[in-house]
């Protein structure tokens, strides 16, 4: 039960994160993992 309790804890607190991280931020990472996904995907 404690492990439970504590993957909520984390979860919202990344969520929190999340919210709180600079959009244009984000927006670079997820350009990045998009890039990276059809250089993959292509090959």
């Amino acid at each position: 039960m404690d492990q439970i309790k504590s993957l909520d804890y984390a979860a919202r607190k990344a969520e929190f994160a999340c919210r709180i991280t600079d959009e244009n931020f984000l927006r670079e990472i997820t350009k990045k993992i998009v890039s990276v996904l059809q250089e993959r995907l292509d090959v």
